[in-house]
């Protein structure tokens, strides 16, 4: 951590780490004693409701003391189906995304990443714990077969995504022959197979995201907007199956300011707590609308700043 800026160390030393972890490549670049390379991964485990929410306020807080009450307006809170991601405008701190998930242990998270370069997590009390599998590739940036093995080759459900490929090759990772005959659609050509893919070897049209903004009309109607977002769903998914489009990225479904305190808390209820994180991809997303109101009235706006 000591090869992360000041303003990211605070950050995390600020935090409880009760009942999540710091995992992925953030962890990766501890373990590798380089700087920081993309956002902060924050876990909540076990499908923990409480203990969630308790971890977004506290974050929130941390974020928005460390930036600084007078910059607020540059604090951006994005919902998305498993996570709250918090984006600091000033770029002063990293992306952070607090992420809901069903894994009870932070061991059994770690295992069942997809590429094992990031199978490794954090927190103040264990310090790094990572696979043998994983330093392995750390240290010879070499992802081969024994690195991956949770991907069923037979199984096209399993098949890594494209943009995880292409972020490991710009960290510098390679795949063996076996990984790329099995994702050679991603190849300018097949004569590829016999030498060790580069990016530039990439077929990158193979790599193109329709990356969707959803709109809604009002977002503090929040039965109103859940339908909007439900429908648009529906219309991209069209779109992919009749082969307009490759592939799809949500980047966030609504966008908040800190001072949208109670609203957040209600989506998180009607959107994150009904789609807790998995390793399915073909994961079908579940918006509810009568949740959405599960979170009292006691929460007030002041709170947004606390």
């Amino acid at each position: 951590m000591n090869t992360f800026n000041n303003e990211t160390i605070q950050f995390l030393k600020s935090l409880s780490f009760n009942g999540y972890v710091l995992a992925g490549n953030s962890v990766t670049n501890m373990l590798d004693g380089i700087k920081l390379q993309g956002d902060l991964d924050l876990w909540v485990l076990d499908s923990d409701q409480n203990k969630y929410m308790s971890a977004f306020d506290e974050i929130k807080s941390s974020y928005i003391g460390l930036i600084g009450l007078s910059q607020i307006d540059q604090i951006q809170l994005n919902i998305n189906f498993s996570y709250v991601e918090f984006v600091d405008l000033t770029n002063t701190l990293p992306r952070v995304q607090l992420i809901f998930t069903s894994y009870t242990r932070a061991i059994d998270l770690i295992a069942n990443f997809d590429l094992s370069y990031c199978a490794c997590y954090w927190t103040p009390m264990t310090g790094i714990v990572y696979l043998n599998k994983t330093i392995q590739t750390i240290q010879t940036k070499k992802i081969i077969k024994n690195n991956y093995d949770i991907i069923d080759y037979t199984n096209k459900t399993n098949y890594v995504k494209p943009r995880r490929i292409l972020k490991a090759l710009k960290y510098g990772y390679s795949f063996d022959q076996q990984f790329w005959t099995y994702h050679r659609d991603l190849l300018k050509s097949e004569s590829y197979l016999k030498t060790n893919p580069k990016i530039d070897d990439l077929n990158m049209d193979m790599f193109q995201e329709l990356e969707v903004e959803f709109k809604s009309r009002d977002k503090n109607d929040i039965s109103s907007t859940l339908d909007e977002i439900s429908a648009q769903i529906s219309d991209f998914d069209q779109l992919k199956k009749s082969k307009k489009l490759k592939s799809i990225k949500y980047p966030y479904l609504i966008s908040f300011t800190p001072s949208d305190h109670i609203t957040i808390r209600r989506y998180i209820h009607a959107i994150i707590y009904k789609n807790p994180s998995t390793n399915d991809y073909e994961q079908k997303f579940i918006l509810d609308k009568t949740s959405a109101y599960t979170e009292t009235s006691a929460y007030t706006e002041t709170s947004a700043y606390t």
